[in-house]
């Protein structure tokens, strides 16, 4: 129990001490309720229940008579003065310890419970500066708070996660770059001005705060379904990785943070971005045992690269389980002793300019070389078809549009609709009345109707 009077007497006063306590005084000595002889079966507890009250009381009055010699009582009192609890002292004037600039000295036991009153109003006064102001948890020298607008001050994790709930210096809102201010580490010595934490402590506070936001994060997509990020089946880091770089576009760090601690987790890394590559390097990224030489260890092949322009031999980069990394040759890797340039060649079918309302953009979902998927629009579809007729009547091969468009290393085209509507157009060759016009006409109609044809099966 804290707060309240404590008294430290003689045994004999316990029966004075409970009709106080009946009366409504903020009496806080349990030891009265077992001062007769045999009331007593756990010493042990006694004395701790003794020294915690003493500790956390408002005021202690330590009272003996003339005659009396006090032997627990001081036990006591040493607990009030070693937590600066402001000690009474009645008839006590014949004891050294009385020098104590903790004690005063009463004339009368009714002044100093008067005195004492007035003392635990004062705390309770004052507790809004030495209690949380969220928790209400009495502070403790050394607790790390920080400032509340209100008055007061707030345990270091009652407050926040989120930046909106701190201010800076000047008691304003966090700006965009803005720091969470350190927090204080509070001390009840009104002298003493609060200091603010180091370095060490605040990074530890700061990585602490943003694990919270982090698993809020992760509890909200588990609320959605979103799962699996430990299961190798379900995805490999690889994968995370992607993901991880998708987020970093997005913009919010505690994504970030989650895919990397998923990877890291993992055992894995990130995989660095393929167009940002240097020419001639190529990302692996896979478990590798290292027996070449003096070099006899498993860890990860994260890349392999030309050593030089002149020539196509190629080195590998492995990271060791110590997370070091080592350049090896082929022979210590047991792998390819060449290779030519890594990156995939351009697919042809980028270059054909594609309207901004095309759903699949580069690279076509028609080209058979690449393999795009996707649905295009039908006039998308019908300006492509277009466009191989004009390229073959251009090429004097009007009767073979597939072979002209292949003839210029531009795409070739699987897609039914298409085929339909060339063949049709090569169809009209020999038709002399037929124009270039009626062609296209033709090609329109055909693929309106080859997709109609397509939705009914």
């Amino acid at each position: 129990m804290s707060g309240g009077i404590y008294i430290a007497s003689k045994t004999t006063h316990a029966d004075r001490w409970k009709e106080l306590r009946a009366a409504g005084h903020p009496i806080i000595s349990t030891w009265i309720d077992e001062a007769g002889i045999g009331e007593t079966s756990d010493f042990p507890d006694l004395w701790t229940r003794c020294i915690d009250e003493a500790s956390a009381c408002d005021a202690l009055i330590v009272y003996c008579e003339d005659g009396e010699i006090l032997k627990g009582a001081w036990v006591e009192v040493g607990a009030a003065l070693a937590r600066n609890r402001p000690v009474l002292g009645v008839g006590v004037d014949a004891f050294t310890v009385r020098h104590h600039p903790g004690i005063s000295l009463i004339d009368d036991f009714d002044e100093a419970l008067a005195a004492a009153l007035y003392l635990v109003k004062q705390a309770s006064d004052d507790d809004g500066e030495n209690s949380c102001f969220a928790c209400a948890e009495t502070l403790a020298e050394g607790d790390l708070v920080y400032y509340n607008l209100d008055g007061g001050y707030l345990h270091v994790f009652c407050c926040g996660p989120e930046r909106d709930s701190f201010f800076n210096d000047n008691e304003g809102s966090l700006g965009v770059g803005d720091p969470i201010p350190r927090p204080l580490i509070w001390t009840a010595d009104e002298k003493r001005p609060l200091k603010k934490v180091s370095d060490e402590v605040n990074d530890a506070i700061c990585v602490d705060r943003f694990a919270m936001e982090m698993k809020a994060k992760l509890a909200k997509a588990r609320a959605k379904g979103r799962r699996g990020w430990d299961d190798p089946k379900a995805c490999t880091t690889d994968e995370l990785s992607e993901m991880l770089r998708e987020h970093v576009g997005k913009g919010d760090p505690l994504d970030v943070a989650n895919f990397a601690m998923m990877i890291h987790q993992r055992g894995g890394s990130i995989m660095p971005d393929a167009a940002a590559l240097p020419p001639g390097f190529c990302w692996i990224n896979q478990p590798i045992n290292v027996t070449g030489g003096d070099y006899v260890y498993e860890g990860q092949l994260l890349c392999s690269f030309p050593k030089d322009e002149e020539n196509s031999a190629i080195r590998y980069i492995v990271r060791d389980q110590n997370r070091r990394l080592f350049i090896h040759n082929a022979q210590q890797c047991g792998l390819e002793a060449t290779i030519e340039d890594p990156r995939p060649a351009i697919c042809p079918c980028t270059m054909i300019e594609q309207g901004e309302d095309c759903a699949v953009g580069y690279p076509s979902m028609l080209c058979g070389i690449c393999g795009g998927t996707g649905n295009a629009p039908q006039d998308q579809v019908t300006a492509l078809a277009v466009e191989m007729v004009k390229i073959a009547s251009d090429m004097g091969e009007p009767e073979d549009p597939f072979a002209a468009w292949e003839s210029v290393s531009l795409v070739q085209s699987h897609n039914t609709q298409m085929r339909k509507a060339l063949d049709k157009i090569a169809g009209m060759v020999d038709d002399e009345t037929a124009g270039f016009d009626d062609a296209i006409d033709l090609a329109t109609a055909t693929l309106a109707a080859t997709a109609t044809e397509g939705s009914s099966e």
